[in-house]
């Protein structure tokens, strides 16, 4: 009988310690915490190694405890912090200021480092490279910085670069600006690799004013980028010619970063509460969900392809939700790829920016009045190609 006792408090241990470590401690779907840090917009979250999650709102980077949500740490920088915060390789914390100032907080909250660039706004993201190179778009500058914000190299565009930068597989950085479809991708080197203004979508006037949004890398290096004006395009990642475009069912502007899934399909969402599939190969599109509400933010997308995103914007219900997506492929044949809603949690906050997954299960996501919101999920971590 002790033999017994002791064989079955051993089983339960090990099934106790399986539920633990496998991350999942909720419900899919079910609310693990919210908190309200600050009264204004929260960008994307950011996680570290050990599971803290970091937000910008104000003018505070604040660290919060991942189980409770309980505030760690903030730091002040005394100035407006728009952009989402960026972990480094040595887990540093890179935020940009209002004041045109990048920081660099270090994870017990001790300013390490600070570099003033100018008195504009930084509202975009930076982009950190494996070695813990930053990449900023300031003006009409893109700069190339060590992890203690000096100069490597800069190049100086014609144009007003207003996207964040994205870091192709070579290593070469690709962005747009402010001039009506134009793209740039700039070698490791820092010099010009090439710079396109692409013609009207589908010899389309209507697109003449369209402006180019974040661009994404697609597994084989591809380089997809929407518009303002409804449309998709890929680009080659050495030339930045057009390889093809896709237009939407309407006009919608679909400026946030495409999503990519392992299968080369794109995943944008756009202005018209619709959820776009773009095919890879034939320049067709499926509408694969209809939301309640536009979504102006890039999905993030599960290890099981499992999507996930919430509402940014409505004018009737004000409803605001959080979903995740099931993708239903339809065997071979593309007319019958859709998304089917796996579950939908009320936020009844508008999210604009994009949702993040934790190692323990927790997609974690801001909204435009200082929520954030720590959702169980099914998945902890992303596909190969989500951004």
């Amino acid at each position: 009988m002790e033999i017994h006792m002791k064989r079955l408090f051993s089983a339960m241990l090990i099934t106790v310690l399986f539920v633990v470590s496998s991350g999942f401690c909720g419900a899919p779907g079910t609310l693990k915490w919210s908190i309200k840090p600050e009264p204004s917009n929260i960008p994307s979250p950011a996680i570290a190694k050990d599971g803290t999650v970091y937000v910008t709102g104000g003018s505070r980077l604040k660290a919060l405890n991942p189980e409770t949500g309980g505030i760690n740490w903030s730091y002040d920088s005394g100035m407006p912090i728009n952009a989402a915060p960026v972990i480094m390789p040595d887990q540093n914390i890179c935020v940009a200021g209002a004041n045109g100032t990048l920081y660099i907080v270090d994870s017990s909250g001790l300013l390490k480092f600070s570099r003033n660039f100018g008195d504009g706004f930084i509202n975009q993201q930076v982009a950190v490279s494996g070695e813990g190179n930053i990449f900023l778009a300031y003006g009409n500058i893109l700069y190339c910085l060590s992890p203690e914000l000096e100069t490597i190299w800069t190049y100086v565009a014609s144009d007003t670069l207003d996207s964040s930068p994205v870091i192709g597989q070579d290593g070469s950085i690709y962005l747009s600006c402010q001039t009506a479809r134009t793209f740039y991708g700039i070698n490791i080197d820092g010099t010009l690799k090439f710079r396109q203004t692409y013609p009207w979508a589908a010899g389309n006037s209507y697109d003449n004013g369209a402006f180019l949004g974040i661009p994404s890398i697609g597994a084989s290096g591809q380089v997809y980028i929407g518009d303002s004006a409804g449309y998709l395009r890929e680009v080659d990642p050495l030339t930045g010619a057009l390889v093809r475009e896709w237009a939407g069912i309407d006009r919608s502007s679909m400026t946030c970063q495409p999503a990519v899934y392992n299968n080369g399909y794109n995943i944008i969402g756009c202005t018209n509460a619709v959820i776009y599939g773009f095919h890879p190969t034939t320049g067709s599109y499926r509408l694969l969900s209809f939301l309640e509400g536009a979504t102006y933010s890039t999905p993030a997308i599960g290890f099981d392809g499992t999507v996930y995103l919430g509402v940014s914007y409505q004018t009737t219900h004000q409803t605001y939700y959080f979903y995740a997506l099931t993708p239903v492929f339809g065997g071979s044949d593309w007319s019958n790829w859709y998304f089917a809603t796996r579950w939908s949690y009320l936020v009844e906050h508008p999210m604009t920016a994009s949702p993040v997954l934790g190692s323990d299960g927790t997609a974690y996501i801001g909204t435009t009045d200082g929520y954030v919101y720590a959702i169980y999920t099914e998945n902890t971590g992303y596909q190969n190609n989500s951004p």
